[in-house]
């Protein structure tokens, strides 16, 4: 008797497990944990200074510092990063706006090099140009230095990228009275990829000027901007005239 009773004990234990073993898989529950994080990066900063009278825009390398949300997912144990939450301080609109010629602008910070680029960027480190809006380009004397374009390029919007972005960039630089312009004289189209730029003496300084420091934009939001700087240029008014300070 004992011996049937031990042995429905022992049944009973083994039908228990295997219930057990077919029951739904345990629950998994998912958290998700958002967390902050200062960060520390280098950004560029355009500056002017004054050197023996003249005004030079040098690119300086500055360090920021900045809290991020991070949001992590996962069970008991942290998970991998699954979003990546970050934003940069601007002026918001009406004061901000993406006119990247004035002050206020929301510009993108290092990011404009990329989206609207100077024609080349010096590197130092080997003492050469890298392409960026230019392909190449030379004194073809000297006083006239030649600049290719890439052939192909478009804008965001579509639009092509030509000599055309290039002249009317240089226009309205014109009207900032940007320091290119003190030894620029014109800026001319041979082709919709080749342009020079035409100076009044030789100059060891133009082509940091012409090549690094002034971003191309496009045409299809400035080129009226640039065609009516031309108008006041053709009527030989320069910056002392009223009407050059009212565009």
């Amino acid at each position: 008797m004992k011996r049937k009773n031990l042995l429905l004990l022992i049944s009973m234990i083994i039908l228990a497990m295997l219930i057990a073993a077919c029951g739904a898989e345990p629950e998994v529950v998912t958290r998700i944990v958002t967390e902050t994080e200062t960060i520390t990066e280098q950004i560029e900063v355009e500056v002017t200074r004054m050197v023996e009278g003249e005004s030079i825009t040098e690119t300086i390398i500055e360090e920021v510092t900045r809290v991020v949300e991070v949001v992590t997912e996962g069970g008991g144990d942290a998970g991998a990063v699954s979003e990546f939450h970050t934003a940069w301080p601007y002026q918001a609109p009406p004061a901000g706006h993406f006119n990247t010629f004035v002050s206020d602008r929301i510009d993108l910070g290092i990011y404009l090099h990329i989206m609207q680029p100077p024609l080349f960027f010096y590197l130092w480190s080997d003492a050469d140009w890298m392409p960026l809006a230019g392909d190449s380009w030379e004194w073809v004397d000297d006083t006239t230095l030649q600049v290719k374009i890439h052939e192909g390029a478009v804008w965001s919007d579509g639009s092509a990228f030509t000599t055309q972005d290039v002249i009317d960039t240089f226009d309205i630089a014109r009207l900032q009275s940007l320091t290119v312009w003190q030894s620029v004289v014109e800026v001319v189209a041979v082709d919709d990829y080749t342009v020079n730029f035409l100076l009044d003496a030789p100059s060891t300084t133009a082509p940091r000027r012409i090549l690094r420091e002034v971003n191309i934009r496009p045409s299809s939001t400035y080129g009226s901007w640039a065609e009516q700087v031309r108008g006041l240029v053709d009527q030989g008014l320069t910056s002392d005239a009223d009407e050059w300070s009212a565009l």
